[in-house]
């Protein structure tokens, strides 16, 4: 069995903001695992389309995206679930049926709705802060390779009803009031966590994350040592034993050199 080091990290609010970047300490621990023989894994929430440049310059050597949907390991995709275009399109009616302007979200591309959404760079850039537009587009007949769906909350959203029709069948994370993600619940980053391990046969004794947003809770609960950032949702604070410092105060530093990573 594989007794290497295994880190995953979230990326929002935990290594990157679009304000601070990813913090100087943030990309020298990462060196410095990488130096040790450790192995860095980004598990995001975000598809693969939408990681920003300075991310993708710490060259982590896995990728687990999309809430656990998609998995690379040194840049070969491993694995990829996705929602049937059918089921996809009655997220995307019932979403619109109750007040949200919503975004299918797929590896490649990110598609909206042209009825709802006059200004689909512009506001995709303001929610999702993607650096790169040119991988919107417009919704398509079919539309396959889709992972998750997210809406944006508009006047007059009505995020019970729209939860009514969820049957139990998908996750539905609300972030702050203005991003309603939904993804199935057979899909988790503490699953992706699992296929990779599988693959690459991790003994998950040597297996740390960090995280901040309760999307990361199955990923810190599978892993041996989770750790929550000091910045996190409160409840996940509660949930998670163990904390880290925010992104401000250097905390992905501090926290790996107190594990003895680096």
């Amino acid at each position: 069995m594989n007794n290497d080091k295994y880190i995953f990290f979230d990326i929002d609010g935990t290594l990157y903001t679009p304000r601070l970047g990813v913090p100087e300490s943030t990309q020298e621990a990462i060196e410095k695992l990488k130096k040790n023989g450790h192995h860095p894994v980004l598990c995001t929430g975000r598809t693969k389309c939408m990681l920003f440049p300075k991310v993708k310059a710490l060259e982590c050597e896995g990728l687990i995206a999309g809430v656990g949907s998609y998995g690379e390991w040194q840049g070969e995709k491993l694995f990829e679930k996705n929602i049937s275009p059918e089921a996809a399109l009655e997220l995307i009616e019932n979403f619109k049926r109750f007040g949200f302007n919503p975004f299918s979200e797929a590896p490649d591309h990110i598609f909206y709705d042209p009825e709802i959404c006059k200004d689909p760079e512009g506001e995709i850039r303001r929610i999702f802060s993607l650096p790169d537009t040119s991988v919107v587009r417009p919704y398509e007949k079919g539309m396959d390779g889709i992972t998750k769906v997210s809406a944006v909350f508009m006047t007059g959203s009505n995020k019970d009803a729209f939860k009514e029709t969820l049957h139990g069948c998908y996750h539905a994370i609300n972030h702050h009031d203005v991003l309603l993600e939904t993804f199935p619940v057979t899909i988790s980053k503490g699953q992706g966590i699992l296929k990779l391990a599988e693959h690459l046969k991790i003994n998950m004794d040597n297996t740390y994350a960090f995280g901040d947003s309760f999307n990361d809770l199955e990923m810190l609960e599978t892993v041996k040592y989770g750790v929550c950032m000091e910045n996190g949702d409160p409840k996940l604070l509660e949930r998670i034993p163990l904390h880290a410092r925010s992104m401000k105060r250097d905390g992905i530093y501090h926290s790996l050199k107190e594990f003895g990573l680096i």
